[in-house]
C-alpha cells in the first residue's frame, strides 16, 4: 500500500492485497486517508504468512483501522503463524494505525513484528493489542 500527496490531498497509489487480508479505502476524515483491513478468509491458522507493507509519502496523512479483531488457532505439527507489519513514513508524513485485539489461543506459534520507519519529520501512531486466551 502506498499513500502519496496529490494536490493537497492524501491519496492511496497503490493498492494490492490477497487472501486473508484485505484493504478498502474508506472516505476520507479531514486531512488524511483511511484505509480498512478486513480478514477475507479464516485466519489465523497453521502455516499463515500474513505480511503488510505501508509505505507513506512526504507529507501525506493516512489512518489505517483494522476492522475486527483477529484470533490465531491453536498450531500443531510444528507449523506456526508469522503476522508482519512493514511501515516506511517520509518526512513529514503521518500514519495513525489502529490494530483490534490479536487473540492467540493456548498452544499456538505465532510470532508477530511490526517495523517501523521514520525519516526527518515523520510522525506514526500506533495501537496495538495482545489477548491470550486459554
Amino acid at each position: 500500500m502506498r499513500v502519496v500527496l496529490r494536490c493537497g490531498r492524501s491519496v492511496v497509489s497503490r493498492l494490492a492485497s490477497r487472501s486473508p487480508l484485505g484493504v478498502r479505502v474508506l472516505p476520507p476524515a479531514g486531512d488524511f486517508c483511511r484505509v480498512a483491513l478486513v480478514h477475507t478468509a479464516a485466519t489465523l491458522v497453521g502455516g499463515d504468512r500474513v505480511r503488510l507493507d505501508v509505505d507513506v509519502g512526504p507529507g501525506a496523512s493516512c489512518e489505517l483501522l483494522e476492522i475486527s479483531a483477529t484470533v490465531a488457532h491453536p498450531t500443531s505439527g510444528g507449523s506456526s503463524i508469522e503476522k508482519a507489519l512493514e511501515v516506511t513514513v517520509a518526512d513529514g508524513g503521518t500514519l495513525v494505525i489502529n490494530e483490534q485485539a490479536l487473540i492467540v489461543a493456548q498452544a499456538t506459534d505465532v510470532r508477530r513484528t511490526t517495523t517501523l520507519a521514520l525519516a526527518g519529520a515523520a510522525r506514526a501512531a500506533h495501537r496495538e493489542m495482545l489477548v491470550l486466551d486459554e
